[in-house]
């Protein structure tokens, strides 16, 4: 890593407020609180790829009013259409119907 003492020696003389940017702590997340109008008015949906190295993904869906899990998968990956497609398909006929939004 030679090159690095050299590289960040000339980005601290020509753009100096790019560090200032980037330090911990710099930036804060503005939170909101989630709004829902009631059930099933409105799911999230998320993937999660932590252990897709290990050979499997995890795939959720949750109400956002209730903070319910309405199907959570182990699945050997979630980034195919057709596979979230399935996923959200087996929620629906667990719910006996969609959600509005």
């Amino acid at each position: 890593m030679f090159f690095r003492p050299v590289v960040e020696s000339v980005m601290h003389m020509y753009a100096p407020e790019g560090f200032a940017k980037r330090t911990p702590g710099a930036h804060k997340m503005k939170r909101t609180a989630l709004v829902s109008v009631g059930p099933d008015e409105e799911w999230s949906v998320d993937g999660h790829d932590k252990l897709l190295q290990a050979g499997f993904a995890i795939y959720g869906i949750r109400d956002k009013w209730t903070g319910r899990y309405l199907l959570y998968n182990v699945l050997p990956s979630n980034r195919h259409a057709s596979v979230i497609g399935h996923q959200y398909l087996l929620a629906v006929k667990r719910q006996g119907g969609t959600c509005l939004g």
